[in-house]
């Protein structure tokens, strides 16, 4: 990790009077990492919806990946001596379809801190930090409902990535299987011929869908056809096994966490 954060970040949280910490998911203080799960429990009764239970529960769910060893967090407390904890950022570097990216685990501003800019410059730094480390993008996943963080993403480039369940397979793909939400992936990518490897990516996924697709559809004729006195009829596949034709290629949203 690198032991500074840049100078844009340093800058916005000195103008507000807050304090920057940086610190790895393997060794964030135990204050700290409740500090992160209760900011996101916040946040998501806010946006999905939930009760506090069970948002905690959820936000509990994302412990393995935000106290990964190689997680980073750029922390903003209110305070050098309180510790009131009013935004953050934890990412890591990935290999995301064949390419090096810093996946934004999960960005956070609390809500009496937002429109200050804090958001905005979290995602910066870590452009900043991706760049140093040779990766050619920034993504992350964000839930449909969330449409103040799809704005705000858009605003600073990025886009539905090739490779989100919407333009890759049926949108009925893009639920989660434990909670019944929708989300998209986002991408703000860079570098030469980056971004067209990532869409090839998501054109093989989608030939392999439909493919499969296929495969399915033809078995099920086949054994209806050898069951002359069966009377069942030929049903349509369910949504998450029909043919889709959007392309990864297209920019749907110009969206891919209200944060700033």
């Amino acid at each position: 990790m690198v032991d500074f954060v840049g100078r844009g970040m340093a800058d916005v949280a000195s103008a507000r009077g807050l304090h920057v910490v940086q610190e790895v998911g393997a060794r964030l203080p135990l204050t700290a990492r409740y500090a992160v799960l209760g900011l996101i429990e916040r946040n998501h009764r806010e946006v999905l919806q939930l009760s506090a239970g069970d948002a905690y529960a959820k936000a509990e769910q994302m412990l393995p990946e935000l106290c990964h060893e190689a997680t980073e967090y750029v922390l903003l407390y209110a305070e050098a001596s309180v510790r009131t904890l009013v935004g953050f950022s934890a990412a890591r570097e990935v290999e995301e379809e064949t390419l090096l990216v810093r996946y934004l685990l999960e960005l956070q501003i609390d809500p009496d801190h937002r429109r200050k800019g804090l958001g905005r410059a979290l995602v910066q730094d870590a452009r900043r930090a991706a760049e140093a480390a040779g990766a050619c993008g920034l993504m992350l996943t964000c839930n449909t409902r969330n449409s103040r963080a799809l704005r705000f993403y858009a605003t600073l480039g990025f886009v539905t990535s090739p490779t989100s369940p919407s333009l890759c397979a049926p949108a009925s793909c893009a639920t989660s299987s434990d909670d019944g939400n929708r989300y998209e992936i986002l991408a703000l990518i860079w570098g030469e011929g980056a971004f067209a490897r990532l869409a090839a990516r998501g054109i093989e996924a989608l030939q392999h869908h439909n493919a499969r697709v296929d495969e399915r559809s033809a078995e099920k004729r086949a054994l209806l056809s050898t069951a002359a006195d069966d009377d069942d009829v030929f049903e349509e596949p369910p949504a998450k096994e029909r043919r889709h034709t959007h392309s990864p290629l297209r920019k749907e949203d110009e969206s891919v966490h209200e944060l700033d």
